[in-house]
């Protein structure tokens, strides 16, 4: 049975997806540190400064907006306006704003001129709300049963939400369970504590290490502590290998991996068993969200993929 964790403790959320009480996938969101860059705010010209073409908008955060424009002049101080926040302010700068509503059909922007009509100044849409992160760009819910959530303003939230943009999903999937922890209550503290493990043992003894840079993410494997009854050394090493590539395929989603991957796999002799590896992390790679696209080994014996 595949089931949503939302866990909330203060201002941290952990997200996780479970598949038969397994976290698969985990996302975790800091409140107080979600970006704003592209939602709608409504806010109102409080100064308009010609010698550099700009206007001063109050949105509703601490300090005035502004927008640079080429034609200032059908503005005026008062005027009521929509804005997209296209950088967030800092301690010496407001924010930049931005007027153009473009990428908004006629129905989007009558649904963003009602939703408006009753602020006074401030956000009108969060295109960057905690529930738009988790349902539409952090999991998919085709396939889940259930959705537990800890935290009832945040359970009356993800209802609203579900109820505007997901109405294909019964309310009764979602589930309100007040406990200090859903991470304890589901027996996923054990789990929980070894996701950001970059060393990660295998069945039989080897072991996978995570290395991630700016550039790509490297993986090893190493046959440490390995051992087997089989004395074919090329066996022993596809075994190891398999064992290796079916937990690479786990952590990459587990980790939420992104961009190049680069997997070291102890080296084998049998282009057969290249590929039979390959197979076996394209068949697990079917239960991804992200695409994952397989370029083969390389002439110096490392898999090259991508997730994306």
């Amino acid at each position: 049975m595949n089931e949503i964790i939302i866990d909330k403790k203060e201002e941290i959320v952990n997200v996780f997806l479970l598949e038969d009480n397994k976290i698969v996938e985990y996302d975790s969101y800091n409140l107080r540190k979600m970006p704003k860059i592209g939602n709608i705010y409504k806010g109102k010209i409080k100064k308009i400064e010609k010698d550099i073409s700009s206007l001063f908008i109050d949105y509703g955060e601490k300090k005035c907006g502004f927008v640079t424009l080429k034609d200032i002049s059908k503005y005026k101080v008062g005027d009521v306006t929509l804005c997209v926040l296209k950088k967030e302010e800092t301690n010496q700068k407001g924010a930049k704003l931005s007027l153009n509503l473009s990428n908004y059909c006629i129905k989007e922007m009558e649904k963003l001129l009602l939703l408006s009509k009753n602020i006074d100044k401030g956000i009108v849409i969060d295109n960057n709300s905690l529930e738009k992160n988790i349902f539409e760009k952090t999991f998919i819910i085709n396939e889940t049963e259930r959705i537990w959530v800890n935290d009832a303003n945040l359970y009356e939230n993800i209802n609203t939400y579900i109820s505007i943009n997901l109405k294909e999903i019964s309310f009764d999937m979602v589930k309100l369970k007040i406990v200090d922890s859903l991470i304890y209550e589901f027996g996923l503290l054990t789990q929980f504590e070894k996701i950001n493990n970059n060393k990660i043992w295998l069945k039989d003894g080897g072991q996978i290490v995570i290395d991630k840079t700016e550039a790509l993410t490297a993986i090893d494997v190493n046959s440490k502590k390995f051992s087997s009854k089989d004395i074919n050394v090329e066996d022993n090493i596809f075994k190891i290998n398999l064992q290796a590539a079916k937990e690479i395929m786990k952590q990459v989603r587990l980790k939420n991996i992104k961009g190049i991957i680069i997997v070291d796999f102890i080296n084998m002799k049998s282009n057969e068993n290249r590929e039979a590896l390959i197979i076996a992390m394209k068949e697990l790679a079917v239960k991804d969200r992200l695409n994952n696209n397989f370029f083969g080994f390389t002439k110096l014996g490392l898999l090259e993929f991508t997730r994306s």
